[in-house]
């Protein structure tokens, strides 16, 4: 028999969750409890429950506590279908290690990558405005310089920027 969420999903696909602890700590009840509800979902629902490790805060972040955080959850039941230990199709699974895609897309989205570059990638840019262009770039370089001690991130873009829209068609292998 199919549940009612399972029919409220109309074809989208399979459920995917996942728990992505900091570790800036050693595991803790709230955690444990977000990755327990995360699991059950996911094992209800024939889904994926990804493990992602949050390293952003380079400070704080260390490798104990990241190796406390996995075992303390194996040692309570939970196990992960895509993660930092068993790979997956969507990795990496830590933070970190993603930098090089955030860039990229950061790039498209400011506008600092070429236009042949982007009609290669099946990219088609929807809004561009050249006088915002100057603005969108001032503002990546900012961006790449950001750390988690800085107030915020909107700190980063100014209030008056407008967005830019950009719309990926799906990229087919040759």
């Amino acid at each position: 028999m199919i549940s009612a969420y399972q029919q409220s999903l109309g074809g989208m696909g399979e459920v995917r969750v996942r728990m992505a602890p900091s570790p800036t700590g050693f595991l803790h009840i709230g955690t444990a409890r977000t990755a327990l509800f995360n699991w059950l979902f996911a094992r209800k629902y024939n889904g994926v429950f990804v493990m992602r490790i949050e390293d952003t805060d380079p400070e704080r972040s260390q490798k104990i506590y990241e190796k406390d955080i996995v075992e303390g959850l194996k040692l309570l039941g939970i196990d992960w279908d895509e993660g930092p230990d068993v790979g997956g199709q969507y990795g990496p699974y830590i933070q970190s290690e993603r930098l090089d895609i955030y860039k990229k897309y950061s790039r498209i989205y400011t506008g600092a990558i070429s236009s042949s570059l982007l009609m290669k990638r099946k990219l088609i840019i929807v809004f561009v405005r050249r006088k915002n262009l100057w603005r969108r770039t001032r503002i990546w370089k900012r961006a790449e310089k950001y750390t988690a001690t800085a107030e915020s991130v909107a700190d980063l873009v100014p209030s008056r920027l407008k967005r830019t829209w950009i719309k990926e068609s799906r990229l087919r292998s040759v």
